[in-house]
């Protein structure tokens, strides 16, 4: 009779000898020992282990710890890495006969189930690989019609770590030890240990860097959860033995992909090496082309760009049904036959884990191909943009790969918008494995449903960035912009352009909407004692009654912090009251008198209709046109076409200040669009001022019809007669009557701009509110009054029409018609108009680099003698309307000098320099730069650090900050230090406080020399800026040089 002996592993344990009985199991008990275990099978033993075993009972108490024999040292960690590969328990029956049986069992059956038989002679060496094929053959045949994308962690760590150390120490094997306990709290811990043990190979036969690692590799950790637990053993042991943790692409990445299988098809065919271009053709579309090594092109196909992928996808599997029909339908059966199945865990999803591995098993994009970029904007939002390197082969590629953008996702967090963007990506992309298998994971509603993220182009900041940046990003998404007016009223005095009346000190903030064409749209008005409590009321009140759905989490932060009611208003404080009503005597005389006021309607628009007639604006406007027309008749203007003059007024995005310029344009076959400038002038809140000032300064002293009067006669006739034009027109009045004050300002405006006058009224109770708009006179019969020019004149508050319209009337005469502003002037660095200024090529920046490059292969094909050297230059060419740079790449060898590079003129310093670095790299073939990733990668809550970064990447220059307080102001300058004195104004601003003059500062030299692209580097609004940014072109823009030593000082404008 044959005795039965059993050897089962369910998990490791610290070997000990057994000298007489030993089990540890809860599965049947089988036998029991009776001798000792040595390095021979004794003809009846028995030895049990399982994972589930809780107990350990022993037969003697003769149990010492010591090592174990080798066969069965091999045998139980060949058992150990099988349950942990398979995920099952197995065990050996070892009989007198001449093979072995192996059997194995679920974790939680008490079932065994034969597996295979195998010789004596094979044990245990041979163990591990008989189990595996004949269970990797069962699973390949259980699983044929599927692809599994596993995706849990423990697994995945496990199978990553055992595969990369069998291929690099084929004579050793992982080997882990588990044990599972609780302590005294009742947590169930886990104990994990790793080490490599020796396997197939005698101990003389190791190299040194095996038995290195045998020796050093080792790491322990315990924890409560075990992938976490024997994740940090393994990285432990990986940096005990000093060897690199491997990626957890190490394993997949080796595999196939569904393109990869149509590209191997064509290129079996062909036998040539194949490559996949994608260009853009328009804006909008990606042409997809299939070329074999030799430039023969296999395969062709146009579509959208936001498809790039599927046309790519199809045009490769198009090209490959041409070159081989028959092995494309078998793919493409086979394909078919083998669908995704994405294993998911239940917690712990991983959206840029599965974006990436459907990427590569679809379209064959490597992790590196993938490019997830997350910008955080100044309200500390973050917006995620993950684009796909669109370029495949193994073909020299000579130009740059073109991205096609996935998805695109805001958050309040950079988790929250990249999680998004990767499952928008997914839902895209792969929209069948999205609905059948993805979007009912609890995980992956969570995040589709989350509130911290959105799939548009930006998000409402968090509540923690506080009302401010809610409210500038509300109004943003409008194309709107916010404008603060605020006022301390005194105690006891009635204030009547608000219509209330104060017993203590209070400030009284209003807030408008204001949008492109200038229309300012008032919105409410709060009082409190304190400014920042004002502000906040009527920030908070503004977001309830425009913004209640976007921003409702501000809306219930301003409601439980007493900020606004539930109806959204402002809530009160004490010191208020009404107004008392106008003097009787002025009252009567405006209501009685005034013949515009007797006909006012409660409407929410009505024109005051005066007489038209010739104004002070259109008298200049008349004498500028008529300098024009003596131009053209001179050829003063271009020789080979005639001028017109051009008005352009624009409003300061940074300030809200108006601008308006006064422009010769060139016409004609001949003519490039050039345009000379007349005169400009500035004005912080009105545009038909500035527009007004622009013409009356050309006439004044310092003006160019002024000046060329002294020297020329016909010019000296048109200003005289101008002059004579201007003193025949009645004049403007001093003071406002209070018997007609609408008509009175109505008239003016018409006397002074040309302009009729438009009321609107909004408001109830006792919160009137009037605004005044000028139109030109045609509006009143055109049936395009959208389309028409308009300029906001000013606004009244009154607790009725009538005070609330003689406010306004008051406040437009003062601003309008006698208004008594005086410009100020500044001293301004004298710009260099003509020269050439050396750049040095500094540190790795990129402009170094590519220049370096040019001058290695000169001297790799001995162009130049090793000891030339190789400059960048940029001339400067001054006209009298404008200052243009030219830069220049040349070599010089001894007496020779060969110019290399030439850049077209520019107006603009910097940006000559980037054409001079994008002509380099067309011509060297490097990889070009996006400028507008390199912003997002240095994109942050300070623009000046961006600005200093990309100086400093892209060309190696240093920037200068130059502040300076004045007149309670601080005034900055950003400087360039280009070379030895030579400087390079790129930035000025000025502002209350420091810190918001230097980042306007930035965001200006960075939408002038970079053309910010990234929607997330938005505007940032202060209401607290005094200079408009408009009003310094001259302030910088130009070289100019000064002394070394004040470089140094940060402190003084020079």
């Amino acid at each position: 009779m044959r005795r039965l002996h059993r050897i089962t592993c369910g998990r490791s344990f610290r070997h000990v000898l057994v000298r007489m009985s030993m089990h540890i199991s809860n599965a049947p008990n089988i036998s029991s020992v009776s001798s000792s275990l040595t390095g021979q099978i004794p003809p009846a033993a028995s030895l049990g282990c399982t994972s589930s075993s809780a107990s350990v009972s022993i037969a003697s108490p003769e149990v010492e710890e010591t090592e174990v024999a080798p066969f069965f040292l091999s045998l139980l960690s060949d058992l150990d890495v099988l349950q942990k590969r398979w995920m099952r328990c197995f065990r050996v029956c070892i009989t007198s006969a001449p093979t072995v049986a192996i059997e194995a069992k679920f974790m939680n059956s008490d079932i065994w189930t034969p597996v295979t038989t195998m010789p004596n002679a094979q044990l245990p060496f041979g163990l591990v690989k008989t189990v595996e094929d004949v269970l990797s053959s069962q699973s390949q045949t259980e699983h044929r019609n599927i692809t599994l994308v596993d995706l849990h962690e423990r697994c995945e760590d496990l199978a990553v770590a055992q595969e990369f150390l069998e291929s690099r120490f084929p004579g050793n094997r992982l080997h882990i030890d588990h044990s599972k306990g609780t302590d005294l709290q009742g947590t169930v811990t886990h104990t994990v240990s790793v080490s490599l043990r020796g396997h197939g190979s005698v101990d003389g036969l190791y190299s040194k860097e095996e038995q290195s690692a045998k020796e050093t590799f080792f790491g322990e950790s315990i924890g409560a959860s075990f992938s976490g637990t024997v994740r940090r053993a393994l990285r432990e042991a990986f940096e005990a033995s000093g060897i690199p943790f491997p990626s957890r692409n190490f394993e997949r990445d080796r595999g196939t992909s569904e393109l990869g299988i149509y590209m191997d098809i064509i290129r079996n065919a062909t036998n040539e090496a194949i490559e996949i271009t994608a260009s853009l053709v328009g804006d909008n579309q990606v042409q997809a082309v299939v070329q074999s090594s030799t430039g023969r092109r296999l395969g062709l196909l146009l579509g959208r760009r936001e498809d790039a992928l599927s046309i790519v996808l199809a045009c490769v599997e198009k090209a490959a049904e041409n070159t081989n029909n028959i092995a494309t339908e078998e793919a493409r059966k086979r394909i078919a036959d083998h669908p995704v199945v994405l294993a998911l865990p239940s917690k712990g999803l991983r959206p840029k884990e599965i974006l990436h591995r459907l990427l590569f098993h679809t379209f064959g994009l490597a992790r590196e191909q993938i490019r997830v970029l997350t910008s955080q904007s100044d309200e500390g939002t973050f917006v995620t943009t993950i684009d796909a390197e669109l370029g495949w082969g193994e073909a020299q590629r000579t130009e740059a790969f073109i991205f096609s953008t996935l998805a695109r996702a805001a958050g309040v967090s950079k988790k929250a918008a990249e999680e998004l963007a990767c499952i928008k990506a997914i839902q895209r992309c792969f929209p069948c494995i999205f609905e059948n298998q993805l979007s009912y994971h609890a995980e992956v509603r969570e995040i589709m449903n989350s509130t911290k993220a959105t799939d548009k182009d930006s998000i409402c900041p968090h509540i923690s960035k506080g009302l401010l940046a809610q409210l500038r990003w509300a109004v943003q998404c409008q194309n709107k912009e916010v404008l603060f007016e605020a006022v301390q009223l005194l105690p006891n005095s009635e204030n009547e352009s608000l219509g209330i009346r104060t017993t203590r000190p209070l400030w009284a903030t209003q807030l408008f909407l204001v949008d492109k064409q200038g229309t300012r749209d008032f919105v409410c008005l709060a009082l409190d004692p304190r400014k920042s409590a004002s502000k906040q009321k009527v920030i908070a009140a503004t977001l309830c009654k425009c913004f209640k759905e976007e921003c409702s989490e501000g809306v219930r932060y301003a409601i439980e912090r007493g900020l606004i009611d539930t109806e959204g208003n402002a809530t009160t404080c004490e010191g208020i009251s009404a107004a008392e009503p106008l003097p009787r005597n002025d009252y009567e005389l405006a209501a009685e008198s005034d013949p515009f006021i007797q006909n006012l309607q409660i409407v929410s628009s009505q024109l005051v209709p005066v007489v038209q007639r010739q104004s002070l604006l259109s008298v200049f406007r008349r004498g500028v046109q008529l300098y024009v027309e003596l131009l053209n008749e001179r050829g003063g203007v271009d020789v080979a076409s005639t001028g017109r003059l051009v008005e352009c007024t624009e409003r300061s995005p940074l300030d809200g200040s108006y601008k308006a310029q006064l422009l010769v344009q060139s016409l004609g076959d001949d003519a490039d669009g050039t345009k000379r400038t007349l005169g400009e002038a500035c004005h912080p809140n009105s545009a038909i001022i500035a527009l007004f000032s622009a013409f009356k300064d050309i006439f004044d002293e310092e003006g160019i019809i002024a000046k060329a009067a002294k020297e020329d006669a016909q010019v000296e006739a048109i200003y005289r007669d101008t002059c004579q034009r201007v003193e025949e027109l009645s004049p403007l009045p001093y003071e406002l009557p209070a018997p007609n004050p609408l008509e009175t300002v109505a008239q003016c405006v018409m006397l002074k701009y040309g302009l009729s006058t438009e009321l609107r009224i909004s408001g109830g109770g006792k919160a009137i509110q009037v605004q005044f708009f000028g139109r030109s006179p045609s509006y009143q019969t055109s049936d395009q009054a959208a389309s028409t020019s308009q300029f906001f004149l000013g606004h009244g508050r009154g607790n009725s029409v009538l005070k609330a319209v003689v406010s306004c009337c008051k406040h437009i005469f003062d601003v309008h018609i006698c208004s008594k502003e005086e410009s100020l002037r500044k001293r301004r660095l004298t710009p260099l108009r003509s020269g050439s200024v050396q750049v040095p090529l500094q540190g790795k920046s990129v402009l170094a680099l590519r220049v370096e490059e040019v001058m290695r292969e000169l001297l790799e094909y001995k162009v130049v003698s090793s000891a030339a050297s190789i400059h960048v230059k940029v001339d400067i060419h001054s006209t009298s309307e404008e200052t243009r740079y030219e830069a220049h790449l040349y070599v010089v060898d001894g007496s020779r000098m060969v110019e290399l590079e030439r850049t077209s003129s520019m107006v603009d310093l910097l940006r000559t320099l980037q054409q001079l670095t994008e002509g380099i790299t067309r011509e060297m073939r490097c990889p070009t730069v996006d400028i507008d990733a390199l912003q997002r990668q240095y994109s942050g809550p300070s623009r000046c650090n961006t600005l200093q970064q990309l100086l400093q990447v892209l060309y190696g220059l240093p920037l200068i900050v130059e502040t300076l307080f004045k007149d309670h102001q601080w005034h900055c300058r950003l400087n360039v230090h280009i070379f030895e004195d030579f400087y390079y104004a790129i930035g000025y601003a000025v502002n209350v406080k420091k810190k918001e003059a230097v980042e306007n500062a930035a965001k200006n030299a960075l939408d002038r020399c970079f053309v910010a692209a990234s929607l997330d580097v938005g505007l940032q609004e202060n209401s607290t800026s005094i200079a408009p940014m408009s009003c310094m072109g001259e302030e910088y823009g130009f070289v100019f040089r000064k002394l070394v030593e004040n470089a140094a000082s940060s402190e003084s404008l020079p």
